[in-house]
C-alpha cells in the first residue's frame, strides 16, 4: 500500500511540471497565447507587460488555425 501511494504521488508530481525553456544565454522564456486576439500587437502588449518595460526578444512565433502565440524571453536589464 505504501509503495502504491508513494508511486502515485511521484506519477503525479512527474506529469505536473514541463521543463522550463531557455535562451542559449540562459533567459528563460515564457509561452504567451494570442488566439482570438485581433492582432499580433496584442500579443506584443503581453510581453512588454510581462518584462516590465526592460524589452523582449521574440523567440519563435505560432500561427496556424487554432492557435496564435508567441515564446518570448525578457531582455536582461541594462
Amino acid at each position: 500500500m505504501r509503495i502504491t501511494s508513494a508511486f502515485a504521488a511521484l506519477l503525479l508530481t512527474a506529469c505536473s511540471s514541463a521543463p522550463s525553456l531557455f535562451t542559449s544565454d540562459g533567459r528563460p522564456t515564457q509561452r504567451i497565447s494570442c488566439s482570438g486576439a485581433s492582432s499580433w500587437n496584442d500579443c506584443f502588449a503581453q510581453a512588454d507587460a510581462l518584462c516590465q518595460g526592460a524589452g523582449y526578444e521574440v523567440v519563435s512565433r505560432t500561427n496556424d488555425d487554432a492557435n496564435r502565440g508567441i515564446l518570448m524571453a525578457c531582455r536582461r536589464p541594462q
